[in-house]
């Protein structure tokens, strides 16, 4: 337990329990045993979650989290069929007409597997106005695209493309390679672009908490560091980097801020005028402003 507590969920982070330490060894046999991560999680859960601070809750609870993904892996929810290594290796075996068949067919069924996961995550969608619930969702979705990633990123499935391609190169009917090819490129892409997410987001977790906190004082004292590590990101992420993505983090964030403040704040009672005819955004700012003052007076 001292390793989680001295490494915390910005090492211990989204996609690697789940793959990165159970999937890339598998074509070595190397195994994990679902008793021992079951007791693992058991043990934090009952043990250590009712003995520790909020702060320490939250990086355990998505320990927690990436533990039932490995789980998950382990039981073959997730799990892609992958041929056998040696078998592949062996070139008068696997270059046979009927092995070159079940490899097109294991092809075939790899792209049918990442466009299902890719339709998937496309359907999530994280909760609205909350910058905390975001981080979450780039989170699921890495872990998600990271599963199929890391299986289809073994040398065994290099070598059983390469025989396919090797078959078919002379007749130029590789139409099954292609797609596989496009929908691994897909793949990386999306998840590249996850993975990135949740690399820069990490770096504003705190100020996302902050703004989730019911202290005003505290969302405005949080706000200029907010700012400069937004800067930050839109300055060197790849995603974050296009206006358009910037534009829908900062309005998550507004509106996070706005129903706080229309939370704590009544402007009725601090303004004479009548304001009905605004548009909410109007009145939002207002009320920031509002509260901004009132915060400086004090």
């Amino acid at each position: 337990f001292f390793f989680f507590k001295q490494k915390t969920a910005y090492e211990i982070s989204a996609c690697l329990v789940g793959s990165e330490m159970c999937i890339r060894d598998r074509d070595k046999q190397v195994s994990l045993s679902a008793r021992n991560l079951k007791i693992l999680a058991s043990t934090i859960r009952n043990v250590y979650l009712p003995l520790e601070n909020k702060d320490m809750k939250s990086v355990l609870n998505k320990f927690l989290a990436e533990i039932s993904h490995s789980l998950d892996q382990i039981a073959g929810r997730i799990t892609i069929d992958l041929p056998d290594l040696h078998e592949l290796n062996d070139e008068k075996i696997s270059t046979s007409s009927e092995k070159i068949v079940y490899y097109e067919s294991l092809l075939e069924q790899w792209t049918r597997k990442i466009k299902e996961v890719l339709t998937a995550a496309e359907k999530e969608k994280p909760v609205p106005n909350s910058s905390s619930a975001l981080i979450e969702y780039w989170r699921s979705k890495c872990a998600a695209l990271s599963t199929v990633y890391q299986q289809l990123s073994l040398p065994v499935v290099a070598v059983t493309k390469r025989r396919v391609q090797d078959k078919y190169a002379q007749d130029g009917s590789m139409t099954t390679v292609i797609e596989f090819e496009s929908a691994m490129k897909e793949l990386l892409k999306e998840y590249g672009e996850a993975k990135d997410n949740v690399k820069f987001l990490t770096t504003l977790e705190r100020q996302f908490k902050t703004l989730a906190s019911d202290e005003l004082s505290s969302v405005e004292e949080t706000l200029p560091s907010l700012m400069n590590g937004l800067r930050l990101v839109w300055t060197i992420s790849k995603h974050y980097k296009n206006d358009d993505k910037i534009a829908d983090l900062i309005t998550t964030i507004s509106n996070e801020i706005c129903e706080k403040v229309k939370k704590h704040v009544e402007v009725k009672s601090l303004l004479p005028v009548s304001y009905t005819h605004l548009t909410l955004p109007t009145i939002y700012s207002v009320q920031i402003s509002v509260v901004a003052v009132s915060l400086k007076k004090k």
